[in-house]
């Protein structure tokens, strides 16, 4: 039995952490606003007139390259650095309000219940399904099925939370029994962070869509391979992940365009087999209290709609594929505030009299 894991920005969001890029906008444009060039000066004037659309950020930098041309393309690539440059800083101050130590039976108590357990947060009749596919390989309530984790993120938060919970301790070099790997598919923040659009036709420039080079820096497939040869992985190998897998959990990611070849992969691999099953957790449902049923109904199929629509998924096999397409909404999973930090009055060392 395995299953696969895909982390989005909703996991660190989750943790605490203000990693979002509606959290990171207002903190970039205020920033070196002295030595900023002319050329980044003018790109934080215009985000900063529509600052709310460019929440969806490597969608509007697709739009945004409609303002240059062959002979200032290398604007925009100045552009993207800073931006790059400048998230990657903030992301590290982020992480760094964590303290794994102090929260290490925290993440342990709630990482076991997500990873082995993960099912329990989803509606009855999806829970049964996805019960009776796992109890054959679960020989007791204790144990794992074998498990990936794909992460979209560029911090490593996910890496180390499972780091505490399999390996017990941060460092420990053991082995994992049922835990693979985590892997960071978009770079990680000291290297090869990818920003950019899924495909050319996300790129709102008919002539610097077809500039091979231009698609090198924007297009994240594309660049992708080409981050190949610095070292990072080559993504068909977590393609292959996928394709093994009986059961694909996506947590924290939103079904957006800027992604499209991967739910087009899931896609392909829900296709596959009548038995495999997706799980797809944290819906953007604006109601955090329990929704009524008619508003689960409602938000459930039009996920299921964006879903079959970014994979290409022919209409006349959605109705089929509906059952084995479960929903979570607001559930309670990986949810562990990590910027806590201790009260001061109980870890005071006592007065010796």
């Amino acid at each position: 039995m395995n299953i696969t894991f895909l982390i989005g920005n909703g996991f660190d969001l989750n943790m605490g952490l203000k990693t979002s890029f509606k959290d990171f906008l207002p903190v970039y444009l205020e920033k070196n606003k002295e030595t900023d060039s002319e050329i980044i000066k003018k790109f934080k004037e215009d985000i900063n007139k529509d600052i709310e659309t460019w929440a969806n950020f490597e969608e509007e930098l697709g739009k945004y390259a409609r303002n240059f041309d062959e002979e200032t393309q290398l604007d925009f690539v100045e552009c993207l650095d800073d931006f790059r440059v400048e998230l990657a800083e903030y992301l590290k101050e982020q992480t760094n309000k964590i303290d794994y130590d102090f929260h290490e039976e925290e993440i342990r108590t709630k990482f076991t219940w997500s990873v082995q357990k993960f099912y329990e947060a989803l509606p009855q009749d999806s829970k049964d399904i996805i019960m009776q596919l796992i109890k054959p390989h679960k020989p007791d309530e204790n144990s794992y099925c074998w498990c990936n984790f794909i992460s979209f993120n560029y911090t490593d938060v996910i890496n180390e939370c499972i780091r505490i919970l399999f390996y017990g301790e941060i460092g420990n070099e053991e082995s994992l029994v049922s835990v693979l790997f985590v892997k960071n598919i978009h770079g990680t923040l000291d290297e090869n962070m990818i920003i950019g659009v899924d495909n050319e036709k996300q790129i709102h420039n008919p002539e610097l869509s077809k500039d091979e080079d231009f698609k090198r820096v924007l297009v994240k497939p594309l660049l992708k391979n080409f981050s190949d040869n610095l070292g990072v992985a080559d993504a068909d190998h977590y393609s292959q992940l996928i394709r093994r897998s009986d059961i694909v959990c996506v947590f924290g990611m939103s079904i957006g365009v800027t992604d499209k070849t991967w739910w087009e992969r899931i896609g392909e691999w829900l296709q596959e087999h009548e038995k495999h099953q997706l799980v797809l957790f944290n819906v953007n449902y604006a109601d955090k209290r329990i929704p009524a049923p008619t508003s689960y109904v409602t938000c459930k199929r039009k996920t299921e709609e964006q879903f079959f629509k970014l994979s290409d998924i022919p209409k006349e096999q959605r109705k089929e594929l509906r059952k084995r397409i479960h929903i979570g909404l607001n559930t309670e999973l990986f949810k562990v505030d990590l910027t806590k930090t201790p009260d001061p009055a109980e870890t005071k060392e006592p007065v010796l009299v």
